[in-house]
């Protein structure tokens, strides 16, 4: 079943989301598995609009979202710092997963690309974040949304 992306359908999800985040918004570990949720489900969107064989790479559960979103990267549908700091998102969203005393690192903090090129608000609401990874992961998913916005409305 191919995926239709409605202006509505895609509004309606953003909600949800920001919905989700509030009740979440005191565990590092949920938020960094929410928003990554919501990654996927945007990636899957691009593939299928921008990849001949998306549909089929969608369907398949073996593909993970990190061979996803090297496709993209490698198509020129994602640019380069975003694909850095995503990767970055993953490797953090692994330790979350997998550790039962899961601390976030605040080093990786200085790895990202892309917060330096966010506004002076975003940068500030960073810094004072209490869980700086909902807002890191949220600037991602605020990035690849424009990116599918752009491919399916404009």
């Amino acid at each position: 079943m191919k995926a239709v992306l409605t202006k509505k359908e895609f509004s309606k999800r953003w909600m949800k989301l920001l919905e989700e985040l509030k009740r979440v918004n005191k565990s590092p570990r949920a938020s960094i598995m929410l928003c990554c949720c919501y990654i996927e489900w945007l990636v899957n969107f691009l593939l299928e609009k921008c990849c001949k064989e998306g549909k089929f790479l969608v369907e398949e559960d073996f593909v993970p979202l990190q061979a996803k979103i090297l496709l993209l990267y490698e198509v020129g549908v994602i640019p380069s710092d975003l694909y850095h700091d995503v990767k970055l998102l993953l490797k953090e969203r692994n330790r979350a997963v997998h550790r039962v005393r899961y601390q976030f690192v605040h080093s990786i903090k200085k790895e990202l690309v892309y917060p330096k090129k966010a506004t002076r608000h975003d940068v500030e609401e960073l810094r004072q974040s209490k869980v700086p990874w909902v807002c890191i992961s949220m600037f991602l998913v605020n990035e690849i949304a424009n990116i599918v916005f752009e491919k399916y409305f404009r």
